[in-house]
């Protein structure tokens, strides 16, 4: 994404008719091969594109159907994203295939749309607890408000209509679309976590100041609130307190509470485990730290086969005193 994943391939940027008569034609190409897809949307105001994004859901090598219509020149693939260099017209152009799912195949194409729209969005979230993402919206929950000592990711939605809902912000003039950059700038700035001090110099931190100078959308949406009058709001007396009302809200609104309660109690219960049984009672003992593992695992099994019952539930069930003793019997038999 953003045309720049071949270095030693003059990559060519779009005209706009260029942009999307291929754009089309590869998408042609694979929804004639059954492949469901989509294009990322571009942000307005543009004369040129570095690349095309395309999103599709496959469980299918796509670039077998890609390379029997289209010049490749080259491709570079992980995981996820597969770029391509297509010779089209004498010239080399960058496209980036995006391999998504049922699931996240709507969220995937709203992160990734209007340029750096899902990335101004997270910037706001981010700074009450919850993050958005190209996975859509999640947060790692912060018991006491404290965002140094997270516990475990708990999602919040993948469905855009939901998130666009949750942060005040209105899903039918996304879909209708933005004619302008001030319209998408118009329509962010309705975002219930809207700060404009968020996007002060002072508050960004390194990411963020090398993002504003490589990424023009960005850079404009900073200049866009710098001209318009907005009323800055202060950051909280309790930052704690508010991230914990903040993510509390999140969770009521897309209704998780009860997974949020069952993480809470497999958390208590790793932390009970963690305080009654640990590699420290094997150092203490002069077990060599090599070797801590497998004696674990072989104390493990005996406990389980001396009790019929899981490991786990062996240690919140036992007294400290008598998991000691058993350890102690387990070593001395080795």
């Amino acid at each position: 994404m953003g045309g720049s994943a071949f270095d030693n391939i003059e990559i060519s940027r779009l005209n706009i008719n260029t942009y999307t008569c291929l754009k089309n034609k590869i998408i042609s190409v694979l929804q004639n091969n059954g492949i469901i897809c989509t294009h990322v949307i571009e942000a307005p105001e543009k004369d040129s594109y570095g690349d095309i994004d395309i999103i599709y859901i496959s469980g299918t090598y796509i670039l077998n159907f890609i390379k029997s219509e289209f010049n490749i020149i080259d491709s570079i693939s992980n995981s996820v994203i597969s770029s391509v260099a297509i010779n089209y017209e004498n010239n080399n152009y960058q496209v980036d295939f995006i391999k998504s799912s049922l699931e996240e195949y709507e969220i995937h194409k709203f992160y990734l749309s209007y340029g750096d729209m899902g990335n101004i969005i997270g910037r706001m979230t981010n700074a009450n607890g919850i993050k958005f993402g190209i996975n859509g919206l999640y947060l790692y929950y912060y018991p006491n408000g404290d965002t140094s000592i997270a516990t475990f990711k708990l999602h919040l939605s993948t469905n855009p209509f939901e998130i666009c809902d949750f942060l005040n912000l209105n899903y039918d003039q996304y879909v209708n679309g933005f004619e302008t950059l001030n319209d998408i700038f118009n329509w962010i700035i309705k975002c219930k976590y809207f700060n404009k001090k968020l996007f002060n110099n002072d508050n960004l931190n390194t990411k963020y100041k090398h993002r504003i100078q490589t990424r023009k959308m960005f850079n404009h949406f900073i200049e866009f609130i710098n001209t318009i009058q907005i009323n800055e709001i202060n950051e909280p007396k309790d930052k704690k307190t508010y991230i914990i009302d903040a993510q509390l809200e999140a969770i009521q609104y897309f209704n998780k509470i009860d997974i949020l309660n069952n993480e809470i109690e497999l958390l208590q219960k790793k932390n009970i485990i963690k305080s009654k049984f640990n590699g420290k009672l094997f150092i203490d003992r002069g077990i060599n730290p090599r070797l801590i593992n497998n004696y674990i695992e072989q104390f493990q099994i005996s406990i389980k086969n001396k009790y019929n019952k899981p490991f786990d539930i062996y240690i919140i069930e036992t007294s400290q005193d008598k998991i000691i003793s058993e350890l102690n019997n387990f070593i001395s038999n080795k």
